[in-house]
Order: structure tokens, then C-alpha cells, then sequence
């Protein structure tokens, strides 16, 4: 599925061109299972940069020695192929305004989702939560780096299905649904977590009231097994991103900069169509989510990269460089039209 790029990183570092050896600091989670060695070269860690679009995790990330880590950085930091013909810092796999603006606008969401628990007296440690198709999985990503648990579930496009019930059918759980598990939310945690609280970037609303309706059937056809009878679901909120940022209590001016934030990132798609480690995947093509996965791979890989540099961020904030909002927004949407210029002709309408 996916295809191992140098991305101009010099991987030969060491004298007579011995691959550059990095070590691990405690045991590897087990999705590296396959890597569990003493000690990995700088090739195999840019076949993880490189692959699984949900493969750098905060468990991968700790466990990198310093040295490993700062390859890491330099890897996300390269010029990306896509964006060679542009100018300056426009050239990165990842901009670091990107990473500043979702660091900002995550700790507002953060602050949110802590007043929604307390408010049902739920503890924070029992939140788990799920980003809703691609808008909202950086800042999902990054309430994993702060150590809670999360989730994705790849779907689209739900606005245009006024009535998504009919497509929730134990054959569509089976094939479809239930391989949600691979991108983080296994079916099975409605009846194994006590609270999972579902987010998306809410424009009119649509795709909560239909994602809520799915949850709801998926929940009632699951209560029927034998495994989940008598058992109580979680308790279950479908939320906003610009919802829960109201009811983080921030200030004024924190406020406004969380709406410049998704006015540029999450209303012009740029964020996810530049980097997301999910893919569109329409209601009704739920259970040819194999199929649709092979698409997107450029953006899963530089959602890894991201991941990367935002993990630096929140571990180890620094004051960025000022720059105008109308320079980033230059660079952002010179970024976007290469992207779409390259990526945008798939064989659907959506």
C-alpha cells in the first residue's frame, strides 16, 4: 500500500555508507512487532514515517532514543516532493505554523472536553475520544500525545444521506463498520468504555445528527449478542470542535485566534486534504473500506510527519518566529493548490 521514499533524507550517514543505527528506550508497542529488535537502522524507522498512517503513535514516539528522535524531526521537516516548485518554508513536508495553529486549537478542545466531563462527572482518564471522518484527527492525534485514548472512524460525506439507518445492517457492521478497529475504534468499545465523546468539525450540523443515528443502530443490532447482553453501553456525546471550544472558557482573544484557526485550516480543507491518516470513505461504499484505503497515501504520510513535529511542540513548546497571518495564508494556499492540482481525480463524486 504504501511505497518507502527517501524524501532527500540522506539515510547513509556514518562512514563506508553503514546505515545510521538508532536505539530504542523501553519495549516497542506492539503494532512494531515486526521491528522488535535491540536496535533499528534509519531505514526501518522511515518505513514506519512511511507507512501505516496511524503508525506513529505517542507509544513509538517515547520510546525513541534522542538520536532517533532528531532524525525523525529532520525526516518531517524536508522539502516534500509535491511542493518543490514552491518558495521559502512553503517547500516543508509540514509547515510549522500547521503544527502552532493545531497546538493552539487543541489545548481550547482539550479544555472542553475536561468541562463536558466534569460537567457528567465522568473522569478524565475514562474519556474516550473519536475523531468523526478526517477534519478532526490532528486534533484527535494530539489529545493522544496528551495521554488520552482516542479513536478514528473513516466516513464522509454524511450530509448527503438524510436517512443513514438503512445502511447500518448486520452484513454492513460485519464488512464494513466493524474494520473501523484498524484506524483505532473497535466497535466493541461502546460496550467496553464508559465514555467516548465524538467529535467533528461542525459546519451545519448534518454529520453529527447522522453519525449519531449510525452509533445508535450499530449499538441496538451489537446489544443482541450474546457477549453484550446486559451489559451497559458507554455513555455517548456527539460533539462539535467549535462546541467544545466555546465551552473551554477561553479568553477573548483566545477566542478569536481558535476562529482564524478553523476559518484557514478546517473550512478550506486544507488541513485534511494536506495531511490525514484517513481517506473519504461515502456511507454507501462503507463496505468497500479496503478498497477506498489505498487512496490518500501522500496525505497519510504526511499526517505521520506532522504527528512528528507536533509531538515536539506539546512536549516542548517554544515561541514561533512572528509571522503575518497573510504570509501563512499565501503559503497555505499556494500548498493546497499544489496538492489538488496533483491529487483531486478520483472516480467518484465526492
Amino acid at each position: 500500500m504504501f511505497q518507502v521514499s527517501s524524501n532527500n533524507v540522506n539515510l547513509n550517514t556514518q562512514k563506508k555508507c553503514v546505515p545510521l543505527k538508532v536505539a530504542f528506550k523501553g519495549n516497542p508497542i506492539a503494532t512494531l512487532s515486526t521491528l522488535a529488535t535491540d536496535t533499528f537502522d534509519a531505514q526501518k524507522i522511515e518505513s514506519v514515517l512511511n507507512g501505516n498512517p496511524l503508525g506513529v503513535t505517542k507509544g513509538f514516539l517515547d520510546g525513541l532514543s534522542q538520536g532517533a528522535r532528531k532524525f525523525c524531526m529532520d525526516f518531517a521537516s524536508a522539502t516534500d516532493k509535491t511542493f518543490e516548485k514552491l518558495f521559502g518554508d512553503a517547500k516543508r513536508s509540514v509547515l510549522q505554523e500547521d503544527v502552532s495553529d493545531i497546538v493552539k486549537y487543541a489545548n481550547s478542545i482539550y479544555g472542553g472536553i475536561e468541562k463536558v466531563a466534569q460537567r457528567n462527572n465522568v473522569d478524565m482518564k475514562d474519556v474516550m475520544v473519536v475523531a468523526i471522518g478526517q477534519s478532526p484527527a490532528a486534533v484527535v492525534k494530539a489529545m493522544e500525545i496528551k495521554g488520552m485514548k482516542t479513536g478514528y472512524c473513516p466516513i464522509s460525506s454524511l450530509r448527503l444521506f438524510e436517512h443513514p439507518q438503512p445502511y447500518v445492517t448486520p452484513q454492513s457492521i460485519e464488512n464494513g463498520f466493524s474494520k473501523w478497529k484498524n484506524y483505532g475504534f473497535d466497535l466493541d468499545s461502546i460496550f467496553k468504555e464508559k465514555c467516548i465523546m465524538f467529535i467533528d468539525h461542525k459546519e451545519t450540523g448534518a454529520t453529527l445528527d447522522s453519525f449519531k443515528h449510525i452509533i445508535t443502530k450499530i449499538k441496538n443490532i451489537m446489544a443482541s449478542q450474546p457477549q453484550n447482553k446486559g451489559v451497559t453501553p458507554a455513555k455517548m456525546f456527539f460533539l462539535s470542535m467549535n462546541e467544545l471550544q466555546r465551552r473551554s472558557g477561553r479568553g477573548v482573544w483566545e477566542t478569536i485566534d481558535s476562529r482564524e484557526i478553523e476559518e484557514s485550516l478546517f473550512h478550506k480543507s486544507y488541513f485534511k486534504t494536506l495531511y490525514s491518516p484517513l481517506f473519504k470513505l461515502p456511507l454507501d461504499k462503507v463496505q468497500e473500506i479496503d478498497r477506498y484505503s489505498q487512496v490518500n497515501t501522500d496525505a497519510n504520510r504526511r499526517f505521520n510527519k506532522f504527528v512528528v513535529l507536533l509531538y515536539d511542540a506539546l512536549l516542548n513548546p517554544q515561541k514561533q518566529p512572528f509571522k503575518s497571518r497573510g504570509m501563512i495564508e499565501g503559503q497555505r494556499e499556494s500548498r493546497l493548490s499544489a496538492v489538488v492540482g496533483e491529487s483531486f481525480h478520483l472516480d467518484r463524486p465526492y
